[in-house]
Formats: C-alpha cells, structure tokens, sequence
C-alpha cells in the first residue's frame, strides 16, 4: 500500500481512539490530518522496517553509482590533484 492511499484520520480520532488507529496502521500507513492538513503518517513496524531497508538499499546503489562515476574520472585524468585542492581550503578557510 502506497501512501497515496493511505486512510486518513483527524488528530481528534487520534487522541479519542489511539488503540483502533494503531490496528488500522497494522494494516496500512494512516494519514494523521489537523485542520484538514496532513502532519503525520503512522505505519506498522513491518512497514517502517521496509522503508528502513529499501532507504538502505538506495543509499548503498547510488553510493556504488558515485564510486564508478569517481574510478571512471580517474581513469579519465579528470581529477585535481589534492595538493591544489588542500592549497585552496588552506586559503579559503585559514586556521584561526
């Protein structure tokens, strides 16, 4: 289940009936609405264990796409070598 189409409750419903929301998380994420705005989502623990992973796995493939994009700049030649690079932070942020 998307959170597009997560069902929504009020904070009011919240506050009154904290346990029948929770068990509706059980079975999807639940919009949590004050003023008719969206302030929260509540989500099972398998849910947000889920999110956890996928958030992982992402970081992991776009770190491995900036590793071979650096290797291939390298290969390339096009790099600073990092005596210029630690000359310009020397002069752009001078001990104190």
């Amino acid at each position: 289940m998307t959170i597009e189409s997560a069902r929504s409750r009020q904070i009011s419903e919240l506050q009154s009936d904290a346990a029948g929301v929770v068990a509706q998380a059980e079975q999807g994420p639940v919009e949590i609405r004050r003023y008719s705005e969206p302030v929260a989502y509540i989500e099972s623990v398998d849910q947000h264990r889920e999110h956890q992973e996928l958030d992982a796995a992402l970081n992991r493939a776009i770190w491995a796409l900036d590793l071979a994009r650096a290797m291939g700049d390298v290969k390339e030649g096009n790099f600073e070598r990092w005596e210029k690079v630690a000359a310009e932070l020397r002069t752009r942020y001078p001990k104190p």
